[in-house]
């Protein structure tokens, strides 16, 4: 009897659990069987597996998660990348989640519901964009102030959230060092200055196998932009964060990300 493809994978997948558990990697389980095969498997395969399928992965999440459709009008993120940080959130949903930079909390509506305890996703922004003159950020705001609308934005998650409101290396000094961190999200200051003292203020403080990740690296501008808007974080990742992850880094367009062992 021929057996078909997608029968002898799922045989094989079975065979392999005892070895997932004995290596003490237990298989994550998220509520979608399709989620679950992408988020079981190697960082090097996701985007291959999610990129010809997002319209289909980003229904799955909306099934999972309530706020999914208010966190892509808030987030300034593509569907790939929602995508991609949702699963690792669900990787780290009994741990902590630090992100740095939380504009209006899409971030927050993205990966915090995913999370098993209270207070365990930390958001830390200076929230005073109110009082910057672009064009872009009044729009968004339309008039009111940045922390009042991140503050109604999170509303439905707040049980989860803790807001840190100041800059990253003043959060940073006062961090308990007892509070290790399983996934951290570095989008503030994009100069490379900014990302270097984030990175260096911060991954001291993620656990060995944590993931340190970086929005807007490679994003479009870079390629023909000849100052462009990312350009120091692209250059901070490439000299100093692919040579230390070696093959323990990965990214996706405008998404970057290691283990930190």
């Amino acid at each position: 009897m021929r057996v078909s493809r997608k029968t002898r994978a799922a045989r094989l997948w079975f065979l392999c659990l005892p070895l997932l558990f004995l290596a003490g990697c237990s298989p994550h389980s998220t509520g979608s069987a399709a989620l679950d095969r992408v988020i079981n498997s190697d960082y090097g395969t996701w985007e291959e597996a999610v990129g010809p399928r997002i319209p289909f992965y980003e229904k799955e999440l909306e099934r999972l998660n309530p706020h999914y459709g208010q966190a892509s009008r808030e987030s300034l993120t593509l569907p790939l990348q929602r995508v991609i940080l949702s699963l690792l959130a669900m990787q780290k949903k009994e741990g902590v989640i630090v992100e740095l930079g939380s504009w209006t909390g899409g971030g927050v509506l993205l990966m915090a519901p995913y999370l098993t305890r209270e207070r365990s996703y930390h958001a830390v922004d200076t929230f005073d964009a109110d009082t910057m003159p672009d064009d872009y950020v009044q729009k968004s705001l339309k008039g009111r102030k940045h922390l009042d609308v991140f503050t109604a934005n999170i509303a439905p998650v707040q049980d989860k959230v803790v807001v840190h409101q100041g800059f990253t290396n003043t959060v940073a000094a006062s961090w308990p060092r007892d509070l290790t961190i399983d996934l951290l999200f570095i989008d503030a200051d994009h100069s490379y200055k900014g990302v270097s003292d984030d990175w260096k203020n911060w991954n001291r403080f993620v656990r060995t196998g944590g993931i340190i990740a970086f929005h807007d690296y490679y994003l479009d501008d870079d390629l023909d932009d000849p100052e462009p808007s990312y350009a120091g974080l692209r250059r901070f990742v490439d000299e100093k964060i692919v040579p230390r992850a070696g093959k323990d880094f990965h990214f996706i367009w405008g998404l970057a990300w290691y283990v930190v062992r």
